[in-house]
């Protein structure tokens, strides 16, 4: 193994009594190694030194780098007074102190005697009923809110009947859908309204048949519900005009005849 030796020309009686010297820490331990043939030494465990003597016949010892407390010297002469230095800060205040034991409960005093019930004292006449107060101002007069002259207008109108249709072995009911419209009369408002049939439909079913010979007798290959339905009934406006509308839809194979209503007045 090669490893470089630092040479340390030191006495060695100096290194072993250094080796001796009171307490030491890591810090300040220096290790070496004694070299008897040429009375040199070198530095080991340190960086870039070995970590143990190269050779078996090399004396391996420790010393203190620092030599020991010298004796102390005489007092030195007082030196000038320093100028004042700054006030410290406050110091933080101190804990609290224990709260002290609670005192002896002093004896309760005697009760006083109980005072006598006073007279009731007479009742009061009755005082004189005071004057009536003046009439208050007439309040100010209404916006004229509310409706008057309300009439009830109606519309007969006609819905066309459905249209049966054909289509391969069975008929097909085609609906008629009309809008029915009553106007209320000018400078008045449409308030409410409703419709009404003036006869009642035949609302049946639809059959179709057919003959079958040579027997003749008829079989029915298909039915279908006729029908006369209401879709909407609401106040309309125009801007030009107010009044009552309904939608009808005819599933009849007749006309059938719709009275429409609005109910009119006049109001802010």
């Amino acid at each position: 193994m090669t490893s470089t030796i630092r040479p340390i020309h030191v006495a060695f009686a100096l290194l072993v009594a250094g080796s001796s010297l009171g307490a030491q820490t890591a810090a300040d331990t220096l290790h070496a190694c004694y070299v008897p043939s040429s009375g040199t030494v070198y530095r080991i465990k340190a960086t870039g030194a070995p970590s143990v003597c190269v050779d078996a016949v090399h004396i391996a010892f420790s010393f203190n780098a620092k030599g020991p407390t010298g004796a102390t010297g005489p007092v030195g002469a007082t030196g000038p007074v320093g100028a004042t230095g700054a006030a410290g800060g406050g110091g933080t205040a101190g804990a609290t102190g224990a709260t002290g034991a609670t005192g002896v409960a002093g004896a309760t005093g005697s009760t006083g005697a109980t005072g006598p019930v006073g007279a009731t004292g007479a009742i009061g006449a009755t005082g004189p009923a005071g004057a009536t107060g003046a009439t208050g101002p007439q309040g100010p007069a209404g916006s004229g809110g509310g409706i008057s002259g309300h009439v009830i207008v109606q519309t007969q109108h006609t819905v066309a009947a459905g249209t049966l249709m054909s289509n391969g072995d069975h008929d097909e009911m085609e609906y008629t859908v009309a809008t029915l419209k009553t106007a209320c009369p000018a400078g008045k408002k449409v308030i409410g309204g409703g419709q009404g049939l003036v006869d009642y439909p035949d609302l049946g079913v639809h059959r179709n048949t057919v003959s079958m010979p040579p027997s003749g007798t008829q079989v029915m290959t298909h039915a279908e519900l006729k029908m006369l339905f209401l879709l909407e009934s609401r106040p309309y406006d125009t801007g030009v005009e107010q009044g009552w509308q309904v939608i009808y839809g005819n599933g009849t194979l007749n006309s059938e005849d719709i009275k429409v209503y609005a109910i009119c007045a006049t109001g802010s």
